[in-house]
């Protein structure tokens, strides 16, 4: 199956979510939310929840993550 499906990698559009794009996280702890606190285009919008937005999925979810 799966090298039927790597003979024709264009057979399925890739995934996009649109953009702008948003991305919200509850984190477990709300000291968690600190390392968030000053990154651009980052938002805390409660003890636990930040939300990243970006105009791409990517840059979203770079922000969050790297």
């Amino acid at each position: 199956m799966a090298k039927a499906v790597l003979t024709k990698p264009d057979a399925v559009a890739p995934y996009d979510p649109g953009s702008p794009c948003e991305i919200e996280v509850e984190l477990a702890q709300p000291e968690h939310a600190d390392v968030y606190r000053n990154r651009d285009g980052i938002e805390l919008t409660d003890a636990r929840t930040v939300t990243s937005r970006a105009n791409d999925w990517w840059t979203a979810w770079r922000r969050l993550y790297l």
